[in-house]
């Protein structure tokens, strides 16, 4: 008996991920072409509700190996999918901090308290939900809603913080430069 290589373990290792995410077993179709002495298949895997078809333009001399080839696509799709989903999540994580950072960043520059962080909590323990407020610059700024988690609340808080002091800000400059022109008029 020869080794087996990944490819011929495609099936295998789908009905591993299903058994592992508790999900029905993938379930298999096929089509058979050409004679009796030279059959060609091509093989359809269901992968939790989901159909993966073998290569296109590839017919198989056996049944088995064009359902481990369906497995593979499976696989290799619902892996990309993962990886996927796991870059979204992670960039959801960088950008829930985004506001937070940048209102700490906001202080240190401008040589002023770093912000303080409270919050109130409601809900089951199973399913908790938070509103965080935020003191900064001896200001109150409030999230303007309950979170499923303290972090994301709290960043709520230092957004609301934020646009509210880039706003002033933005207008103080305007009024300033406004002044200024008028001013020049002036003389």
């Amino acid at each position: 008996m020869g080794l087996t290589s990944e490819r011929d373990m495609s099936k295998n290792r789908l009905q591993e991920k299903a058994q592992k995410s508790r999900l029905k077993f993938p379930l298999y179709s096929y089509t058979r072409e050409g004679s009796d002495h030279a059959p060609r298949f091509k093989a359809t895997v269901n992968f939790n509700g989901i159909f993966f078809d073998s290569p296109i333009f590839i017919f198989y001399s056996t049944l088995k190996k064009a359902e481990n080839a369906a497995a593979e696509v499976a696989l290799n799709t619902v892996e990309k999918r993962r990886h996927k989903a796991a870059a979204l999540v992670s960039s959801e994580n960088r950008s829930a901090c985004m506001f937070k950072n940048r209102l700490q960043e906001k202080a240190q520059k401008s040589r002023l308290n770093l912000p303080s962080y409270s919050s109130t909590r409601k809900g089951p323990d199973h399913a908790p939900q938070f509103k965080a407020t935020v003191n900064f610059n001896g200001k109150t700024f409030k999230s303007p809603t309950f979170y499923s988690t303290l972090r994301q609340a709290e960043n709520a808080a230092a957004e609301v913080a934020l646009n509210t002091v880039e706003k002033r800000g933005h207008n103080l400059a305007l009024a300033l430069v406004s002044s200024k022109n008028r001013s020049a008029f002036l003389f």
